[in-house]
């Protein structure tokens, strides 16, 4: 496999964040990690566009692959919290399949845009719509958070005043 191979094969990175980042959002909550994770990982995509030199390219797509690593664990543990148990199989097929679908069209579409513009387009757009998805899901879940939160501390304060009166 050959250098340009293995800086576009995230695997062997993933390999290594997967299980610190699962243990963080076990820890913190996935709602948490995954915006977290989803922003880092642009971050990391975006100085991909202005690097001159093998190895400054290495050391981003390390950093990068190492906080991917931690996306499919954190959205896999939020279906399983969140999807009713009777539909668990289908989302989990849906989301599988969509995965292998970006699998295939990602680096189709990246070769189209690399032909069409440059090299450094595509980091700097995976980089851009990874920032934007982590900023989207963290305002959804953001909200829904503080909706369960509020539900709790309203029930929690119906209960003390029922046990009052």
């Amino acid at each position: 496999m050959s250098i340009r191979a293995r800086l576009l094969d995230h695997r062997h990175r993933t390999i290594i964040g997967a299980p610190y980042l699962g243990k963080l959002g076990d820890r913190i909550g996935q709602e948490k990690t995954l915006p977290m994770l989803l922003l880092l990982s642009g971050l990391f995509a975006l100085p991909q566009v202005w690097t001159d030199h093998l190895y400054e390219l290495y050391v981003w797509r390390f950093l990068q692959g190492l906080v991917v690593g931690g996306v499919w664990p954190a959205l896999q543990a939020l279906i399983n919290a969140q999807c009713p148990r009777r539909i668990q199989g289908r989302v989990f097929g849906v989301t599988a399949s969509s995965r292998f679908l970006g699998n295939l069209a990602g680096p189709t579409a990246a070769g189209a845009i690399a032909g069409f513009a440059s090299i450094s387009a595509i980091f700097a757009l995976s980089g851009l719509l990874l920032i934007a998805t982590g900023a989207l899901v963290g305002s959804t879940t953001h909200d829904r958070a503080w909706r369960e939160d509020m539900k709790e501390k309203i029930a929690a304060w119906a209960h003390r005043l029922h046990i009052r009166h």
